[in-house]
C-alpha cells in the first residue's frame, strides 16, 4: 500500500486510488479542522484516539464528495485514505480523559482492562511495603496508580506500571512532577492478572530494562509466587515463593521483603 505524508501524518492509499500531490487531501477536505461543520472531530489527534478514520471520498474530476455527504470542488479523485497519526508522549498526556484506562505504544493507543479487586489490593500491598522503608530512609518516592514513564522515543510508548520507584538521585526532592516520567524508576512492581499472557508480560519487561529499570518483579496473585528480572544478574529470571525474601537494587538494599509478605 502506497503512502504519503500530509503535515505529519502518514496517509495510506490503496490499489485503486490515487493522491496528485502532497496536499491534495487537505484542499479536498475543507471538513479537516478542529471540529468542521457536521459535527465531527477530525484534528489528527482525535482520528487517533477514537480511531476515527479520514471517510471514502468519491466524484468526478469536477466534484468530489465525501463520506460524510460534503461536496468539494477538486480536480483530484480520492477514493480513500486512512490517517495514522502517531502521538508524541507529550501529545498523548494532552488528549481529554475518558475514563478508560490506555497505554501508548509506539505512538499508537492501546486500551487495557480494568484490574480485579484482588489486583488492587495487592497493588497497596506492596507499595505499602515499599513506602515504609523508603519513608522512613528518605530515599525517594513510590507511586502507584498506573502513573506513566516514558520507555521508548521515535515513536514513543508510555507505560503505567502498577508500582514504581523512584529514588532521589534519579528525580531529585526540588525537581517537577508534571506530566510523564523522563528517566526509568529503579523498581517495577507489575502484578499480573488472570487474563495477562507471558509474552505481553516480556514485551514489557523488556521495555523496562531497556529504559533503564534496575529490577522488574512481576507477582502472580493466583499462584502467590513472584518472578524477578535483575538488569545486573546474568539469570535472565529467578521464581521466587513461600518464605524466598525479595532483594533490591541500590538504594533499596538494605530492603528484604519475604514473598509471602505480599499475600498476608
Amino acid at each position: 500500500m502506497a503512502k504519503g505524508h500530509i503535515d505529519g501524518n502518514v496517509v495510506e492509499i490503496g490499489d485503486m486510488e490515487r493522491l496528485d500531490g502532497i496536499q491534495a487531501a487537505e484542499r479536498a477536505a475543507p471538513w479537516w479542522p478542529e471540529a468542521n461543520h457536521h459535527g465531527y472531530s477530525t484534528s489528527a489527534a482525535f482520528l487517533s484516539a477514537t480511531g476515527r478514520r479520514w471517510p471514502a471520498i468519491e466524484g468526478t474530476a469536477q466534484e468530489v464528495k465525501c463520506g460524510w455527504g460534503h461536496k468539494c470542488d477538486q480536480s483530484t479523485s480520492i477514493f480513500m485514505a486512512t490517517i495514522e497519526r502517531l502521538l508524541t508522549a507529550e501529545e498523548y498526556a494532552q488528549l481529554p480523559d475518558n475514563g478508560a484506562p490506555t497505554e501508548l505504544v509506539r505512538g499508537r493507543i492501546v486500551d487495557l482492562d480494568i484490574p480485579a479487586f484482588r489486583h488492587g489490593w495487592l497493588c497497596v500491598r506492596v507499595a505499602k511495603l515499599l513506602a515504609n522503608y523508603v519513608d522512613d530512609h528518605e530515599l525517594g518516592r513510590v507511586l502507584g496508580n498506573d502513573a506513566g514513564m516514558i520507555t521508548e522515543r521515535n515513536p514513543d510508548t508510555v507505560r503505567g506500571p502498577d508500582i514504581s520507584f523512584f529514588s532521589y538521585s534519579r528525580i531529585p526532592k526540588g525537581a517537577s512532577l508534571e506530566g510523564y516520567a523522563q528517566v526509568a524508576p529503579e523498581v517495577v512492581f507489575e502484578v499480573r492478572s488472570p487474563g495477562d499472557r507471558w509474552p505481553r508480560i516480556l514485551e514489557r519487561v523488556s521495555e523496562f530494562l531497556n529504559a533503564g529499570v534496575l529490577a522488574i518483579y512481576v507477582v502472580d496473585a493466583k499462584k502467590e509466587l513472584a518472578t524477578v528480572f535483575d538488569a545486573a544478574s546474568d539469570e535472565p529470571s529467578r521464581i521466587l515463593k513461600g518464605g524466598d525474601e525479595l532483594t533490591f537494587p541500590a538504594p533499596l538494599s538494605g530492603l528484604r521483603i519475604a514473598v509471602q509478605q505480599l499475600f498476608a
